[in-house]
C-alpha cells in the first residue's frame, strides 16, 4: 500500500473517529533518525481570503517523541500550519519585525513526516481542511558545500497545498529559527 493512500486512510478514520486512531491505525507517524526541524516560508504568497500562510512548522526529535505520546502542550504540535489574519492590526517585535495580531495555528489530524515527505492534514474552524502533501528536495539532509546550497537559500519542500476548497502549489524555504 502506498504511503499516501496510507496517510489519506488514516486521516479518513482519525477524522471519523474524532482525530483518535481506531482499529490499530496510527495517523501520527515520524522518521526520528533524521532532523527535519524548521520553520518551512512559503516562497510565494498564498492566500485564501482574508488568511496568508505563514509557514509550515516541523519539529525536531523530542516534539515528536512529546506530541506522539500524547505529552504535548493543546495549543502545540510537531507538525502545524500558521496562517495570518492580514486584517488584523500589525505590532512590532522585540526583533524589529512587524506580525499580524490574530493568527490560526492548524494543529494535525494526521501527519506522516520521513522517507523525504511530508503529508500534513488539519482543520481549523474558519479554513476548513488543510491538507499539504510535498516532498524534500534531495539536498536537504546534505552538509552545505559550494555544489550544494544551504537550504534557506533556496525552496527545500515543495508540494500540493489544499485549504478549505482552494488548492495551491507550493515551495518553501527553511528557517532555523531565532
Amino acid at each position: 500500500m502506498k504511503t499516501s493512500f496510507r496517510f489519506a486512510l488514516a486521516v479518513v478514520i482519525g477524522l471519523a473517529a474524532g482525530a483518535a486512531a481506531i482499529a490499530g491505525v496510527k495517523p501520527f507517524v515520524s522518521d526520528k533518525s533524521k532532523d527535519y526541524f524548521g520553520y518551512y516560508l512559503p516562497d510565494a504568497t498564498v492566500k485564501t481570503g482574508r488568511y496568508q500562510l505563514r509557514n509550515l512548522f516541523i519539529g525536531g526529535k523530542d516534539e515528536f517523541v512529546s506530541f506522539e505520546s500524547g505529552k504535548a502542550d493543546k495549543a502545540f504540535a510537531a507538525v502545524m500550519a500558521e496562517f495570518d489574519d492580514v486584517t488584523s492590526p500589525k505590532k512590532t517585535g522585540e526583533d524589529g519585525q512587524e506580525f499580524y495580531t490574530r493568527t490560526i495555528r492548524v494543529l494535525p489530524t494526521g501527519y506522516t513526516v520521513g522517507n523525504g515527505i511530508v503529508h500534513f492534514a488539519g482543520t481549523d474552524k474558519t479554513l476548513g481542511a488543510v491538507v499539504f502533501d510535498g516532498k524534500f528536495e534531495k539536498d536537504f539532509f546534505k552538509k552545505p558545500t559550494p555544489d550544494v546550497p544551504h537550504p534557506d537559500d533556496h525552496p527545500i519542500l515543495k508540494g500540493k497545498l489544499t485549504v478549505g476548497k482552494q488548492s495551491f502549489t507550493v515551495a518553501f524555504n527553511w528557517f532555523g529559527g531565532d
